[in-house]
């Protein structure tokens, strides 16, 4: 009885560490796109002759961005 208790305790953290992991994730992948977008565009009226820009997020991926 108190292995199946302690299974159950030890799946309930394994579960608990990736929904965290997961949702940290997402915010930290959200804040840093909105962040590199701004580093591309900071004001959009004094770069009309600009139409792409890009740079990395902490992914390791390529975001780009279009007029």
């Amino acid at each position: 009885m108190n292995n199946d208790k302690q299974l159950n305790i030890s799946v309930l953290m394994m579960i608990a560490i990736v929904l965290v992991s997961t949702i940290l994730n997402t915010v930290i992948w959200n804040y840093a796109k909105q962040d590199c977008e701004h580093k591309c565009f900071p004001n959009r009226s004094d770069l009309m002759d600009v139409d792409t820009c890009a740079c990395w997020l902490p992914s390791g991926e390529l975001q780009v961005f279009e007029r």
